[in-house]
């Protein structure tokens, strides 16, 4: 018998409700705006915590309003310093690996990523970097705008005109060292910008540091006398929007849902530790965060692969590869080799307890099955094609599209396989734009949606298609993606809304970008951070049981086993 030592981190607790991100969006959907003296606190706030995490030499690289919440009296928390460096060196520049949101990043830093070939590294200083990410969010704030755009020069777009036009428009109602201190902060140039030591010495009433008798407060100057009453009369509370926060969040969580479900999943609990010892009590004791996310995939209807494996069938090869999400080294392993090879593509679907099907051409084929590490060819599908788009739902696949290899056209059909009854059929409903390459996605247990795709007369398509399942309707949508996309993935995070992931952008141009699509109300995308590795997304996308996305990237053209990376959507649902 061994000792068991275990290690835990014990974090405080942030409601969703204090996220700057949450509060700035619902505000903005009201048509609300801060008040001065609201900016100011929220400012000299973050000022104070960022300078002082500089004298301690530390410095943030991924600062964004996601990142920071405003807690009652304005006080600022930083959170996720995943991206996070420690840097004592004197010299002013470093060589260092570019991090943070690209809509946030400095000018000196986008350029390097996204001018210079998307270089992993650039020369800059680390903190004047952060002055500038925080100068951004500070400014949306105050214009009630997001700020894409105001950290490029191009021969399209000039960010210190946007910069300058946007810290102008505030100069009327705005304290003359709130505008010092964004001007400050946002300057093109880093060698003229200041770092967050010297914004605060210069604009905060006290020194920066942890242990202040109260908040600390930016500086008045002479020309600010008139606004002296308005900031000194106001509350030091935010009460009023928490409280519409906090409504806005209980709706799109159906918190009666979750707890439901969760009541339900505490007697599984107890009932279980009825049968286990003290020691293995205590080890199910550790399972409240994956319990929570079960509740909340349950109660929200997400229809998320949760499966262990997901398998790799060799384009033009005879191997089988399988890959475990739990194990943390991460690899491919062999586990079978095919009597024949593999066609060049076919399309891979997860069918819950039915296993994989890979449907498009193979020797044996167009519909394989594949369970219990056994190939079983099944019907065929009615017509040969390939770079369909397909997927599983209460005992039926769902097919949409493709490319007909005899005819070497791009098609409107639609096919549904009944599993049980190893049956297929044409519905008769077609797509309104004939596709291959497009994703794929359920919304609800009537509603598929077909995202983007290829097809010969229009190139890489941008469109969206609603399929309703009991009514046999396909619907083409007036909302369309910002960019043309082809071979990426789509998936449901919320009750409302969808992940659109990778893929390739016109002239196969692979896609590291990510985008949220709000179908609530009047249907909104958002740009989200970006993917660590782009590319071709169309193996079945894997949620392990803490809500990370395990998404498999297309290598050598699909030679090789797919790349591994993870995607993290609970902040964005």
């Amino acid at each position: 018998m061994h000792n068991t030592y275990r290690i835990a981190l014990i974090c405080e607790f942030l409601e969703q409700k204090y996220n700057l991100e949450f509060l700035f969006r619902n505000k903005k959907q009201k048509g609300k705006s801060w008040k001065l003296y609201e900016l100011e606190r929220i400012a000299a706030s973050l000022l104070n915590v960022l300078s002082y995490l500089q004298s301690l030499g530390i410095c943030h690289r991924d600062i964004k309003p996601a990142n920071i919440f405003v807690l009652p009296k304005y006080q600022v928390k930083v959170i996720d310093f995943g991206e996070s460096k420690e840097y004592f060196l004197e010299e002013e520049y470093t060589m260092a690996t570019i991090r943070g949101t690209p809509q946030y990043l400095s000018p000196i830093l986008w350029k390097a990523h996204v001018i210079e070939g998307k270089s992993r590294k650039a020369k800059h200083n680390i903190y004047k970097s952060d002055v500038f990410s925080a100068g951004l969010v500070l400014t949306q704030l105050a214009i009630m705008d997001d700020v894409t755009g105001f950290n490029q020069k191009t021969h399209k777009v000039d960010g210190e005109k946007l910069i300058d036009k946007a810290i102008s428009s505030l100069s009327k109602n705005h304290s003359k060292n709130y505008i010092m201190l964004l001007r400050k902060m946002l300057k093109f140039e880093e060698s003229e910008r200041p770092t967050f030591i010297e914004l605060a010495n210069e604009l905060l009433q006290e020194p920066y540091g942890r242990e202040l008798k109260e908040l600390p407060r930016l500086k008045r100057s002479e020309g600010d006398k008139d606004l002296e009453e308005e900031v000194s009369n106001e509350p030091d509370n935010m009460e009023e929007d928490i409280e519409e926060s906090k409504e806005i969040l209980a709706q799109s969580l159906d918190l009666h849902k979750i707890e439901t479900v969760l009541e339900s999943l505490s007697k599984e609990k107890k009932e279980r530790n009825k049968k286990l010892s003290t020691n293995e009590q205590s080890t199910e004791q550790l399972l409240t965060q994956t319990e929570l996310f079960k509740a909340y995939v349950k109660s929200n209807d997400l229809f998320l692969n949760e499966t262990d494996y997901v398998y790799w069938f060799e384009y033009g090869g005879k191997s089988i590869e399988e890959f475990n999400v739990n194990q943390t080294e991460g690899k491919w392993k062999t586990t079978g080799k095919y009597k024949n090879e593999f066609s060049a593509h076919f399309t891979l679907v997860f069918a819950d307890c039915y296993g994989y099907f890979l449907l498009g051409p193979n020797t044996i084929g167009t519909c394989i099955q594949y369970k219990d590490k056994k190939l079983t060819a099944k019907q065929n599908m009615l017509q040969e094609k390939c770079f369909l788009c397909a997927i599983y739902l209460k005992d039926k696949i769902y097919t949409f599209g493709g490319y007909d290899i005899a005819e070497k056209q791009q098609l409107k059909s639609c096919e549904i396989y009944d599993v049980k009854k190893n049956h297929w059929a044409n519905n008769n409903k077609s797509l309104n734009h004939a596709r291959s390459q497009a994703a794929i996605c359920i919304m609800d247990r009537n509603t598929i949606y077909i995202f983007g795709g290829y097809n010969k007369q229009n190139g890489t398509l941008s469109s969206i298609e609603k399929y309703l399942i009991k009514e046999e309707m396909m619907k083409l949508l007036k909302i369309t993606m910002p960019n043309p996309l082809r071979r990426f993935s789509a998936i449901k995070i919320a009750p409302t809304k969808i992940l659109l992931l990778g893929g390739l952008q016109k002239l196969s141009k692979e896609s590291d970008s990510v985008y949220c699509v709000d179908f609530e109300g009047q249907e909104t995308i958002e740009k989200l951070d970006k993917l660590s590795k782009g590319g071709v997304i169309e193996h079945p996308i894997i949620a392990d049981n803490v809500g990370g996305l395990h998404l498999f990237i297309e290598n050598c053209s699909g030679t090789a086993a797919p790349y591994h990376i993870t995607y993290t959507f609970l902040e964005y649902s």
